[in-house]
């Protein structure tokens, strides 16, 4: 792991913001476990949506699992690489 200087713009709980060294713009930080709970929400709008037979929801909903699931699939293998603990349990039916 680095430590690098990063610019922070908020550090409200949920809703850090900050510039990270080589970036233009800044982004928001994601806590894992509320990385999680989007991720979840997110396939249970896929569900609800492909029992609507509305193929374009379907797609978007689909798109937005994958994006999240991407997510959380480095921020897993980054935490297991720096030797830490998942602060939600994981789910290994994925």
């Amino acid at each position: 792991m680095e430590i690098k200087p990063i610019k922070v713009s908020s550090e409200t709980s949920n809703y850090a913001i900050v510039l990270a060294p080589g970036r233009k713009f800044p982004g928001t930080v994601v806590q894992g476990d509320s990385l999680m709970v989007l991720l979840s929400t997110a396939k249970e709008i896929l569900e609800k949506a492909r029992t609507l037979s509305d193929k374009e929801l379907v797609s978007c909903a689909e798109a937005l699992v994958e994006s999240l699931s991407l997510r959380v699939e480095h921020y897993e293998r980054v935490m297991q690489e720096h030797g830490l603990s998942l602060p939600y349990p994981k789910d290994n039916s994925k």
